[in-house]
């Protein structure tokens, strides 16, 4: 099966729309990814992303054992970014309603990519955030291959799949996590 896949790279103008994510023919479509408003320009950045999300969608594909794959992504950039006719000017929402959010590590001090605000297991969560200086150094970030990391959280995001690994404390609330916990102690997934 051949892989469709498709990136918009979008320059957010008047108004705004949410992100809903639906699955046509086995592929999520209208994946928002947003760039927060405080990073600079940056090309590059654009290039790395595009070629992530080409990766993940292929990770994901073959770890849902052919069934999954990112079908349609959009990417909002910043406003304030030059267009030089490479972006499609759009309506896309804000950067704080993205699917996928690309934050500098400034704006926020955990720097590890995350599933934010997981609910409960099965619920999904509210956005997946990365920082800019992990998508940037890939690999090199000390998270391993970030398209796998992609994967892995997309299934937090979607699905509310809790980590396979043992958590002493949420990240968010940092009360201690309860999930895994029998008789007292860490038991592996049944």
């Amino acid at each position: 099966m051949k892989l469709i896949f498709l990136i918009s790279i979008c320059l957010s103008g008047l108004g705004f729309a949410i992100s809903t994510i639906s699955l046509t023919g086995n592929g999520y479509t209208d994946i928002l990814v947003t760039i927060a408003d405080d990073i600079a320009e940056n090309t590059q950045l654009i290039s790395i992303l595009q070629d992530w999300l080409i990766e993940a969608s292929r990770k994901l594909y073959i770890a849902s054992k052919y069934r999954f794959f990112f079908k349609k992504i959009i990417i909002r950039i910043p406003e304030k970014w030059s267009n030089n006719g490479q972006y499609i000017v759009t309506s896309a929402s804000t950067n704080k309603e993205g699917d996928i959010r690309i934050e500098s590590p400034e704006q926020d001090a955990k720097s590890n990519p995350h599933a934010c605000c997981l609910p409960a297991c099965g619920v999904g969560g509210q956005y997946i955030h990365f920082t800019t200086d992990v998508m940037v150094k890939g690999e090199n970030a000390g998270f391993g291959n970030l398209a796998t990391v992609l994967v892995h959280e997309w299934g937090h995001y979607r699905w509310g799949l809790f980590d396979e690994y043992p958590t002493s404390r949420d990240t968010y609330t940092n009360k201690i996590t309860q999930f895994y916990l029998h008789n007292g102690g860490w038991e592996p997934v049944r």
